[in-house]
């Protein structure tokens, strides 16, 4: 028989309060103690042992910050989930930085309690579900702008810190980075795995697989260019969708020029970070892929920007380029020459220099893509709503995306 995870929750508001406990109930967790931002609070999570902790984060922001921060530090093997009506980015960063593993909306759903519990990483015995693992597609419409770095963070960081099964795959048709940046070497590649797709089951693909310290399974790009030129785009979108059956999360890095290998990421992800640097080019490149997008209707709630400052003087400001985008926000890394020497040396800075700000900056990241509830739980679902058409949703991206950069050069 499952045991039900202990819960608490902690909130000054009692009608709050209870309706967060009782959220919680139904998404199947045992919930052991209610109590508001009082000196007994120590004492209750001594005595009940919670696993998992829900806060209320509310303005001013000190006290509940300092709340998150003592019970994320006070006990190994507990989690702090927090919950909030604010859910702006810089809030959101202040509230992970603080010790939260979530933060999610109120009031407070079970659907929501169930998902970010689930990416939490506990393991319940005597129970099995089959999920759909997510599908992350990192898009840069320009080289040079660390979107490889950013792929092999993210990978390591869901890997190493939540515990998930991630599998990192190259799709870099031309300079595929992320074995040296990783500092992994395979003659299982992305090429390979493509094409022998149909001859191997779960077992004995993932028993091919490279596993890098951080946990995230590897499959690279090949060194040569000639593997690629067998390998259908079709191939490619079969191979995501077969390891999204068996990983947590399969992240896949794509290379700087747009091409089908682009298109066929996109066509089967259920999120886009989208990398731009600081410099005019790259962000002229990423407003025109953002229009296609749209025009294509492509959900924005899957969709993220990431401004990466690939210089120390950039020339621009995060607040000019959002509006260039079209966005009221998006998603700042600072710059870090530590970084750029990471990469080059196979040690992804999360790992290395976790107190960097690049570093803080893409575990945040990570933390925010594990523990915010999918709107659309599973790519069938995406797929279903679509009718079928004569011109493949791949096809289209490519045909309009390719004329817009054609004629913006």
């Amino acid at each position: 028989m499952t045991r039900a995870l202990k819960a608490m929750v902690v909130d000054d508001r009692e009608d709050r309060r209870n309706a967060t406990a009782k959220a919680v109930a139904e998404a199947g967790l045992k919930v052991v103690a209610t109590t508001g931002r009082s000196l007994s609070l120590d004492e209750l999570v001594t005595c009940h042992k919670p696993q998992v902790i829900f806060v209320a984060v509310d303005n001013p922001l000190e006290r509940p910050l300092r709340t998150v921060a003592a019970l994320a530090e006070s006990g190994r093997g507990r989690a702090v989930i927090a919950y909030s009506r604010s859910d702006d980015t810089p809030f959101f960063q202040q509230v992970i930085r603080a010790g939260a593993r979530h933060l999610l909306p109120a009031p407070v759903k079970s659907t929501d309690v169930a998902m970010a519990v689930k990416n939490l990483g506990f393991r319940r015995r005597g129970r099995k579900v089959r999920v759909t693992g997510r599908v992350l597609a990192v898009i840069g419409q320009k080289g040079g702008i660390g979107k490889t770095a950013i792929s092999v963070n993210i990978a390591s960081s869901l890997a190493h810190d939540s515990k998930n099964s991630v599998l990192i795959i190259d799709f870099d048709t031309t300079f595929g980075d992320v074995g040296l940046a990783m500092d992994i070497d395979s003659h299982h590649t992305t090429a390979r795995a493509a094409t022998y797709l149909d001859s191997l089951d779960r077992e004995a693909f993932k028993e091919r697989l490279v596993e890098h310290h951080s946990g995230a399974f590897v499959l690279p790009a090949p060194p040569q260019f000639g593997e690629w030129l067998a390998v259908e785009p079709e191939a490619l979108e079969r191979l995501v969708q077969f390891t999204s059956e068996f990983f947590d999360y399969v992240i896949v890095d794509t290379p700087g020029a747009y091409n089908d290998a682009v298109a066929s990421a996109i066509s089967v992800a259920d999120h886009l970070f989208i990398v731009t640097s600081m410099e005019r080019t790259s962000v002229k490149n990423t407003r025109l892929l953002l229009e296609v997008l749209q025009e294509e209707n492509y959900p924005d709630e899957r969709i993220l920007v990431i401004a990466n400052h690939t210089d120390r003087n950039s020339g621009a400001d995060i607040t000019e380029v959002a509006p260039q985008l079209g966005r009221a926000s998006i998603w700042e890394i600072p710059f870090d020459a530590a970084m750029r020497l990471a990469s080059q040396e196979g040690r992804p800075i999360v790992l290395w220099n976790a107190a960097s700000k690049s570093s803080q900056s893409l575990r945040t990241l990570a933390s925010r893509l594990a523990t915010e509830p999918d709107r659309i739980e599973r790519r069938s679902e995406v797929r279903a709503a679509r009718a079928p058409e004569p011109i493949s949703f791949r096809d289209r991206l490519r045909g309009k995306l390719g004329m817009r950069l054609a004629k913006a050069s």
